[in-house]
């Protein structure tokens, strides 16, 4: 069975940084793709943008860890004045979400489409 790995892209739209990612963010590869996560958010916050964006529509699972490195982002954001957000929540990482009341803490956009990116 070939490992599917956490995959990163990264696209400045309008005012915001949207960090694109697609595969599994668990801890399965020792928790390899959870600590590639926390360094890609902070290399995108020390860029310093207005707002950061995670979609997360092609993520296929993810751990209490994973979300554990989404609300780390979301401190490191904080501490830069950078708003930032998630989107492209299915069910499954809603549930997770609404169980754990991080959908309290983390920003949930419903889609990209829906919101202005030029105000951050």
């Amino acid at each position: 069975m070939q490992k599917k790995e956490l995959r990163f892209e990264r696209e400045h739209v309008g005012e915001a940084v949207v960090v694109r990612l697609a595969g599994p963010i668990t801890l399965e590869d020792k928790g390899a793709c959870v600590m590639a996560l926390k360094g890609h958010l902070r290399s995108v916050i020390e860029e310093e943008p207005p707002w950061v964006i995670v979609d997360l529509s092609e993520v296929t699972d993810i751990s209490s860890a994973g979300i554990s490195a989404l609300v780390n982002g979301l401190k490191m954001a904080k501490e830069h004045a950078i708003r930032f957000s998630i989107t492209g929540v299915n069910e499954m990482i809603r549930g997770i979400l609404e169980v754990s009341r991080i959908d309290t803490v983390l920003e949930v956009l419903e889609s990209l489409d829906d919101v202005d990116l030029t105000q951050a």
